[in-house]
Order: C-alpha cells, then sequence, then structure tokens
C-alpha cells in the first residue's frame, strides 16, 4: 500500500513502548505530543524511501536514555513489529561566559544618559535565550541584584539591565546594550554586573563594570544666593550677563 502524508490515514511517526506515550523529548514542532512527524514526499510508494525528520527537545534531569519510536497509519494500524530507538545522552547544564569586548565608561551630568554594551561568548554547553523565563540578562552585583542608581525605564528591571539580544549557541558571541541615567549625586561611581540564566542560576563573576562619573554640567562662579516667597503672581528674574536657575545646592533646572 502507498503511504500518504495527509488525510485520516496518513503515516505518521510515533512514540511506542507503550503506544501512544507522551515524550519527555516533545518538541513544539511535533504534531502532539505522541505523534512526531510526517515523512517529507507526499507519498511513499512500495519499496521507496520515506524521510522523517524530527527535532527533539532534552526534557528531564542529565542522563542517558532510549526513546522509541515507530510508525502509524492513523485509524487503520501500527506497523508493527516494526520500531528504531535514539540514544540520547543529557549533560548537566553549564552557564559560563568570557568577556570579549565592551565600551568604556562615561562621563555624565546628572540626569543625562548613556548607552552601555558589553560583548560576551558563551563557553557553556546551553544556547543563551533573549525570551522565556530562562532568559539571560545582564544583573546587578555587589551585592546581587541591588538596584541600579543609573536604572533607566528601558531596563527590565532596576536589577537587570539587559536581555541577551539573540539566541547564543555556545562557542559564540552576544551583546548586552542598554541605557543609563545619571544619578544627582556628584561623585565617581563603578557599577558592577554579572551574566545570569533567569530561574537557572548565576554565571561566574567575570569582572564586568563600568567606571561612570558624575560631573556638573557647569561650573558657576561667584554664586549668587536669593530666597523666593511664595507668592501667586508671576515673578520675573533677569541678569544683564545671564543665569542659570538651581534648587538649592541641586542640579540644574
Amino acid at each position: 500500500v502507498t503511504w500518504s502524508n495527509t488525510g485520516d490515514n496518513a503515516v505518521k511517526l510515533a512514540t511506542i513502548r507503550p503506544r501512544d506515550r507522551q515524550s519527555k523529548f516533545y518538541n513544539s514542532s511535533w504534531l502532539s505530543t505522541n505523534r512526531v512527524a510526517s515523512f517529507i514526499s507526499a507519498t511513499v510508494a512500495p519499496g521507496e524511501v520515506g524521510h522523517f525528520p524530527f527535532t527533539i527537545t532534552a526534557g528531564g534531569p542529565a542522563g542517558k536514555y532510549r526513546e522509541y519510536f515507530g510508525l502509524v497509519a492513523e485509524g487503520i494500524t501500527w506497523l508493527d513489529p516494526f520500531y528504531f530507538y535514539v540514544e540520547i545522552n543529557i549533560q548537566p547544564a553549564i552557564y559560563r561566559a568570557s568577556l570579549v569586548q565592551q565600551n568604556e565608561g562615561p562621563t555624565l551630568a546628572p540626569g543625562e544618559e548613556a548607552t552601555l554594551w558589553v560583548e560576551l561568548r558563551n563557553d557553556g554547553n546551553v544556547p543563551w535565550l533573549p525570551l522565556g523565563d530562562t532568559a539571560v540578562k545582564l544583573g546587578t552585583v555587589q551585592p546581587l541584584d541591588r538596584a541600579s542608581s543609573f536604572y533607566a525605564p528601558s531596563w527590565v528591571s532596576t536589577n537587570r539591565a539587559a536581555t541577551v539580544d539573540k539566541i547564543v549557541n555556545p562557542g559564540e558571541v552576544g551583546r548586552f546594550t542598554f541605557s543609563i541615567k545619571a544619578p544627582d549625586k556628584i561623585t565617581k561611581y563603578t557599577e558592577y554586573f554579572r551574566p545570569v540564566a533567569e530561574g537557572v542560576t548565576w554565571m561566574p563573576d567575570i569582572g564586568i563594570k563600568w567606571e561612570i562619573t558624575v560631573n556638573e554640567e557647569l561650573v558657576i562662579k561667584n554664586p549668587i544666593r536669593v530666597g523666593l516667597s511664595s507668592t501667586e503672581s508671576s515673578m520675573v528674574i533677569s541678569s544683564d550677563n545671564g543665569m542659570v536657575l538651581r534648587r538649592g545646592t541641586d542640579k540644574s533646572l
């Protein structure tokens, strides 16, 4: 009988031992949790060869497994006694990174914004994902998970500056890019970060940091302090030589 890959009696690759079990290696590309794939060509005549490509996802603890598969003509019969198995070795997940390059730390005025970026190589055995529950992000450290003084609205959260820009397979390089907003306090800062696989583990500390200087945006010579009383009327303040309005000793308005 000629096999067809469509219709009520399509021939499909399915899970066995036992039949129709839900596989722990299920991948979203499968037809269902117990139907792995159809063959590529439209039909396979007697004596011809059908090819069934399929993807598996390692789900479960580390160890060695055998996954058994067979063929079924839907609604008719299983093609017994045929079966085959795939030997699968799940290794413990290793998340590790090395620093490739990063930009220099900027000098900013209070409230000014700048962009920072760092490129990291995936030295582990697990792909880094930009989305999902285990997405790889750049998190604040020293101390761990602190709320950063340089938090900007574009951050994932106050302690997660950015997510990796793409899927980064082992050996590949990913980039983390994010904005910072300088706080009001005038001083020199060191901002520390580490990559983290969310919900899985922090990666080893590889010394990711930026030296950031927050300076006044201008230097005032001979400042004049002016006290203002409350009023509901308009008030005009002028100077022949120009002026800067300030909130006391705070940054300029």
